[in-house]
């Protein structure tokens, strides 16, 4: 029985995992396909951000981070981990944000002003 009740842990957690993964992947993907196949075919999705790239640097290193914080607490899901996990999720957005309104470099055009 406890074999049992262990197993259903890593079940919910590699499911919750799995499930943001698929959520982003049909979020983003879906709606590129309709836009590029049956509105405007052939056309192309403008991202207008020049820094894509330092957001998925950030992101993949946050990924990173958090594997080696669940392995450091040997797999438990705890208070601990939950709280880590917290506040890199807040320091990735705090990043996320900087680079966007160019603190770090010039990434972004300036906004339009108002008339």
């Amino acid at each position: 029985m406890v074999q049992f009740h262990n197993a259903l842990k890593h079940v919910a957690f590699s499911g919750r995992l799995l499930r943001n993964v698929f959520d982003i992947l049909v979020g983003l993907g879906v709606p590129w396909a309709i836009q590029t196949v049956a509105v405007d075919y052939g056309s192309e999705v403008q991202i207008n951000s020049r820094g894509l790239l330092y957001s998925v640097v950030l992101l993949l290193g946050s990924v990173a981070l958090t594997i080696l914080g669940i392995h450091l607490n040997r797999w438990r899901l705890d208070f601990r981990l939950g709280l880590y996990v917290m506040i890199m999720y807040a320091v990735f957005l705090c990043f996320s944000i900087m680079i966007e309104y160019n603190v770090f470099t010039f990434v972004n055009l300036p906004m339009c002003q108002e008339p």
